[in-house]
C-alpha cells in the first residue's frame, strides 16, 4: 500500500486492520485450516464502505492514482504477498513479526484491549509474543497477553 499512497501514513492495528492516515483501509482475516492457513482481505481500493463507529478510507481518497484498478492492486499485493512468505520460510515467525512491529503502534504507547463485552485492559503497547499475541505492559509491571481483542489507542 505503500507504493499506492506514497504520502500516507500506515499504520497496522493488531490483530487485523490496517489504517492509512488513521483510518481503516483494510481487514485481515486468518483461519487454519488442517495444515493450511486461509487468509481473506478487504481492501478499500476505489471506495470505503461506511461503518458504524469506524472512520474507513480507499486508496483513491487518499490520493492514490485513480488509474490504480483493484486489478492492479491486487497484481501488487500478490507480488507483495509471495515475497513475504518466502521470507517467512526462509527466516521464520520472527523474521515477519520484527518487520509489522516498524508500521505497529510504538512500543510504550498506551493501548486499550477490549477482550469482550465486559473486559478491557489497558497497558503500554510491549511488543508481540513469537506467536503473534499482543503484549501489554500494565501500570504494575505485570505483562499480558492478549490472543483475541480489539484495540484502541488509550
Amino acid at each position: 500500500m505503500k507504493k499506492c499512497v506514497p504520502n500516507g501514513q500506515l499504520l497496522l492495528k493488531w490483530p487485523n486492520d490496517v489504517l492509512l492516515n488513521d483510518a481503516k483501509v483494510c481487514g485481515i482475516l486468518l483461519e487454519q485450516v488442517n495444515d493450511s492457513v486461509v487468509v481473506g482481505m478487504g481492501i478499500n481500493v476505489a471506495v470505503a464502505p461506511q461503518v458504524e463507529d469506524k472512520v474507513t478510507i480507499s486508496l483513491h481518497g487518499a490520493g492514490a492514482m485513480t488509474a490504480l484498478t483493484a486489478a492492479d492492486f491486487l497484481n501488487l499485493l500478490c507480488d507483495s504477498f509471495a515475497k513475504r512468505l518466502q521470507q517467512w520460510r526462509s527466516k521464520g515467525a520472527q523474521s515477519i513479526l520484527s518487520d509489522w512491529q516498524e508500521f505497529a503502534h510504538p512500543i510504550g504507547a498506551l493501548l486499550s484491549a477490549s477482550i469482550d463485552k465486559d473486559t478491557r485492559i489497558q497497558g503500554e503497547f510491549a511488543g508481540l509474543t513469537d506467536s503473534g499475541a499482543l503484549r501489554l505492559k500494565k501500570p504494575d509491571g505485570s505483562l499480558v497477553e492478549i490472543h483475541a481483542g480489539d484495540v484502541e489507542p488509550s
